[in-house]
């Protein structure tokens, strides 16, 4: 069994990153890519083979699940299996049509990764994530602000109090 314990960097940082998604060429061209141009530790990891270690706080992981190697159960017992022991997840090849759920009801998801995003887009974003910030797209973000601040309006007394004389 195959198992990951990245190499020690300054605490908040990412310094590894698995790709969670069948061994293949493809994926481990991915893996190399990402190694050359953000310099940081890059492995592929079988779904049944990757061991989830628990980490110290400097050591950062971002698992990035390959969406389009399994149905959506199969990631979320994935997103459970290694929800106490990552930093951070991102979704790769995701279906366009994802919905918000997938980020709210999975908190370490911070970023999503269309299958049709091209490689700029992927290092921009991978950047931002191994840096401990977000990348969703604008549709997600959307549609969780719109959710949230439809729970949390607030009721006309409690914005608009007027007094006697009013």
């Amino acid at each position: 069994m195959d198992s990951f314990s990245p190499k020690k960097q300054a605490a908040g940082v990412l310094n590894h990153f698995v790709i969670l998604a069948p061994s293949s060429s493809q994926n481990r061209l991915l893996a190399s890519f990402i190694e050359k141009q953000l310099d940081i530790r890059c492995t592929v990891c079988a779904w049944a083979d990757c061991v989830p270690l628990k980490t110290s706080n400097t050591q950062q992981i971002l698992i990035l699940i390959d969406m389009g190697a399994v149905p959506p159960e199969g990631a979320q017992q994935q997103l459970l299996r290694f929800n106490d022991v990552v930093t951070s997840i991102a979704l790769l090849n995701a279906d366009p049509t994802l919905h918000d759920e997938w980020v709210v009801r999975w908190p370490k998801v911070k970023g999503v990764f269309y299958r049709d995003t091209d490689e700029l887009q992927l290092i921009k974003g991978l950047r931002a994530l191994r840096d401990n910030e977000y990348w969703l797209p604008r549709k997600i973000l959307t549609e969780s602000l719109e959710r949230t601040r439809s729970r949390h309006a607030p009721a006309l007394d409690e914005c608009c109090t007027l007094t006697k004389r009013e």
